[in-house]
C-alpha cells in the first residue's frame, strides 16, 4: 500500500500541468527523501508511515486542486 500511494503521488506530480517545471523537481526530490523516510519508518512503525503517506497524499491533491 505504501509503495503504491507514493508511486501514485510520483505520477501526479509527473503529469501535472499546474505544476512548474522547477516546483516538480523540487517535489520530486522531496518525493525521493519521503520515500526514504517512510521505508525506513515502516520497518518499526508500520501504522505510522502509513499514516505518513496518507498525509502527504491529501496534500497533493489540495496542491493540485488550488494551483497558483
Amino acid at each position: 500500500m505504501l509503495d503504491e500511494t507514493l508511486a501514485k503521488l510520483e505520477t501526479n506530480i509527473r503529469q501535472s500541468h499546474a505544476i512548474r517545471p522547477d516546483d516538480k523537481a523540487e517535489l520530486l526530490q522531496l518525493l525521493t527523501r519521503l520515500q526514504a523516510e517512510i521505508a525506513s519508518l515502516a520497518h518499526t512503525h508500520a501504522a505510522h508511515a502509513e499514516s505518513v503517506a496518507g498525509v502527504a497524499e491529501r496534500s497533493m491533491h489540495e496542491v493540485l486542486r488550488h494551483p497558483e
